[in-house]
Order: C-alpha cells, then sequence, then structure tokens
C-alpha cells in the first residue's frame, strides 16, 4: 500500500477539518507533517491520519522522515487503536 496516497485521501480532509472545527481557545499548535504543499496541522490531526495505517504501514511511515516517525511511535496513536 502506498502511504503517501493514503496522506492525500480522506484522512487528511478529515483531518483538516478536525482542525477548523477545533474551538480557537483549545486549538493545539500546528506543524507541517506532510511538507511545505500541504497545510500545517495539529498533532492530534497528523494522529488521526497515521491511525488509519495498518501496523505495517505505519512502520513503513516512519522511516520516511523524523517527523513522521515522531508520529508513528507517539503514544497516543497507539491508544487510539
Amino acid at each position: 500500500m502506498n502511504v503517501e496516497s493514503n496522506l492525500i485521501n480522506f484522512p487528511l480532509q478529515l483531518a483538516l477539518y478536525n482542525q477548523i472545527s477545533m474551538h480557537a481557545a483549545q486549538q493545539e499548535p500546528t506543524r507541517n507533517y506532510f511538507g511545505d504543499n500541504c497545510p500545517a496541522v495539529s498533532k492530534t490531526s497528523a494522529l488521526t491520519i497515521f491511525s488509519y495505517f495498518s501496523n505495517e504501514d505505519t512502520y513503513n511511515a516512519s522511516l520516511v522522515a523524523k517527523q513522521w516517525n515522531e508520529v508513528a511511535f507517539d503514544d497516543e496513536l497507539w491508544q487510539l487503536e
């Protein structure tokens, strides 16, 4: 399964919707987890996207970039499953 194609589809749209719908006072800081061509998202949104991956896809994504590694091995991700 191509990890990058998953990022462009529904999970990214869902994460962006979740980020927009958050109350301004509770809004998390954002980072460019997915590159300069994609909008910055919160950690919660990145975790939501990664939650759609299989364990193998999560591991493979962790090898792509340092930021993805941080998300892939975040304790919160494994609590979502």
